[in-house]
């Protein structure tokens, strides 16, 4: 018969046992969760802002796209000049990111993209501007005019 002090150490050495395999599979399962609730919206932050960067390195004159932005974020376009421009930006470039929708400050960046596209011998200019969360997609105009883009959100008429 086993002693009541072996027993017990026995059980707690289980119970440790159990407790650590518990948290090796529930820590990558919540992780997993997580990025599929907010990882994807995120994502969709990201997808725009590529679409936005691949449409300015290719624009002509005037494009307009569908933009969606996630309710948690924003996108923004700084100036070359720009003094909200983050650090994560090359300052002698313009630049676009994906931020939390609180604001492009450095704590609240996700991530840049920096844009050294030259247009007639000058360096492709962007407008400051910030894109935020629609309940739907938006269409969005990118006008270039003298080496200088600027942004607007297109309205559809409702007849």
């Amino acid at each position: 018969m086993q002693k009541k002090s072996e027993l017990t150490t026995k059980t707690l050495v289980e119970i440790i046992v159990f407790v650590l395999v518990l948290i090796l599979f529930l820590i990558p399962l919540i992780s997993k969760l997580a990025t599929l609730a907010f990882g994807e919206q995120r994502e969709v932050s990201y997808n725009t802002m590529q679409r936005i960067a691949n449409t300015l390195r290719d624009i002509d004159d005037e494009d307009t796209i569908p933009v969606y932005v996630d309710k948690n974020s924003m996108i923004a376009g700084f100036n070359i000049s720009s003094q909200f421009k983050p650090s994560e930006c090359n300052e002698e470039l313009s630049c676009i990111c994906v931020c939390k929708k609180e604001g492009c400050d450095e704590k609240n960046v996700l991530d840049c993209i920096d844009f050294d596209v030259v247009i007639d011998k000058k360096k492709l200019m962007i407008e400051d501007f910030a894109i935020t969360s629609t309940a739907d997609t938006a269409n969005y105009r990118f006008t270039l005019n003298e080496g200088k883009v600027t942004v607007e959100e297109v309205k559809v008429a409702v007849t």
